[in-house]
């Protein structure tokens, strides 16, 4: 047998062989044990908040013959921990007992610590924060604690400013005596605040020199939307994905979740479940809180902002150094629309924000609370009753030269009819926008 005879030989071989293993490896069936096939998916959750992470007050004014303010995060987390250790007896509504020629200088006058929060908070939902000694609990929202430290004085007042209810609490007064000792005596360490009366039933305290802050941009951290998908619908198996303008859009034939790329948003509606059955506030707030906890988590630090039992609808809002940030498109905000025991509606950002880029810090000088008052009073058409709220916060927004970019500067806003609405300076010679 010549060389050519077995080159053939083993070749022929060779071909035999690998046509041997290529239909072994397509006839063979592993002896695998059969899977249940569960109803739901497991996924993981995490960041979830404790009540007290997400109802949290936005500043903290202290009423001297000056009044001080902070909105710092680390003072006004040492006063509600402080505050949290009391025992409060005997809630009482007093409103009655209270004229109304005398109501502002009730919250506001001296010697009163006045505790603020950005929504109206159910009084049986922070029970489970403050320590209250009471088995019932009137259906009452809050959005103010007023402390009164003049010597004598035993009691923690609730208060719902815009409707001029007030409910009391009793204190023990040694406690009332250490806070002054701890907290009100040293209040000439935060900057000083003004008083504007818009009218005879509500009075704002701004502060009175120009605002120094930070302006920070951040590159995001994208959130996988499939963790959302899965923790969203009830069985993920049966949902199918397809892409849309600027997006992806994920549906079980019930229930829809678009993710919209240009704005980093999910949407998420079950239109099978929307009833009109308005729940109470308690069980609202709560079961949203505990919503988020359970479907995915909070991420960056949102705290709660608004609530709605005619909407059934609650708000939480991204906080940046005890400061709120805002988005027109709502790009700073977790809403929630409920019906009844199941979710409608829920929108969100799936994006985080991680640590601000150095190089890009820079310092922003704010005009006073004066200027801003004055810019939002003169406005157009302004209606001083619809005037909610005036506050410096951030401005969210894509960076106009790199879009990847997150920017947050911070600005002057106004609540009014509901809405929050930026305060636009106007530039020397400059027209005034906003309601106009």
């Amino acid at each position: 047998m010549n060389v050519e005879s077995i080159k053939s030989v083993i070749l022929t071989v060779l071909v035999l062989l690998s046509v041997f293993l290529t239909w072994n490896i397509w006839t063979y069936q592993p002896n695998l044990d059969q899977i249940e096939q569960t109803q739901y998916m497991e996924v993981a959750i995490s960041n979830k908040q404790e009540l007290e992470s997400v109802i949290r007050p936005t500043q903290i004014l202290y009423h001297h013959d000056t009044t001080y303010g902070t909105s710092n995060e680390n003072e006004i987390e040492k006063t509600m921990l402080e505050i949290s250790k009391w025992n409060l007896d005997t809630i009482k509504d007093i409103s009655q007992s209270i004229p109304d020629r005398d109501f502002l200088n009730f919250v506001h006058g001296k010697g009163n610590t006045e505790i603020k929060f950005s929504g109206k908070v159910p009084l049986g939902v922070y029970k489970n924060i403050i320590r209250i000694n009471e088995k019932e609990f009137p259906e009452f929202k809050f959005d103010r604690i007023v402390i009164n430290t003049i010597k004598g004085q035993d009691s923690l007042y609730f208060v719902a400013y815009d409707e001029r209810k007030v409910y009391r609490a009793s204190v023990n007064i040694s406690l009332l005596e250490t806070f002054n000792k701890d907290f009100y005596s040293y209040a000439y360490r935060y900057p000083k605040y003004e008083s504007y009366k818009l009218s005879d039933r509500k009075m704002f305290f701004l502060p009175k020199e120009m605002v120094k802050l930070p302006q920070y941009k951040y590159y995001p951290i994208y959130l996988d939307t499939k963790k959302f998908r899965d923790a969203l619908f009830s069985d993920p198996s049966i949902v199918k994905q397809d892409y849309i303008a600027q997006g992806e859009e994920y549906t079980d034939g019930s229930s829809l979740m678009n993710v919209y790329y240009n704005t980093m948003m999910i949407y998420y509606v079950n239109p099978a479940k929307r009833k009109n059955i308005p729940p109470q506030s308690d069980d609202l707030l709560q079961k949203s809180i505990d919503f988020v906890n359970d479907h995915a988590g909070w991420e960056d630090q949102y705290r709660f902002a608004e609530l709605s039992e005619a909407e059934q609808k609650t708000v939480f809002r991204l906080f940046l150094q005890g400061l709120p940030v805002f988005n027109e498109e709502g790009m700073s905000e977790i809403v929630q629309v409920w019906s009844k025991d199941e979710i409608y509606q829920y929108t969100r950002p799936y994006f985080s924000l991680d640590f601000p880029l150095p190089s890009e810090i820079k310092e922003n000088v704010l005009p006073t609370g004066k200027e801003a008052f004055e810019e939002v009073t003169s406005l157009r058409d302004f209606d001083p009753n619809l005037l909610e709220d005036l506050v410096v916060g951030y401005k969210l927004s894509r960076d106009p030269l790199e879009q990847k970019i997150i920017s947050l500067e911070p600005a002057w806003y106004y609540r009014y009819g509901g809405a929050w609405i930026r305060v636009i300076f106007p530039e020397r010679g400059g027209v005034r926008s906003g309601l106009e």
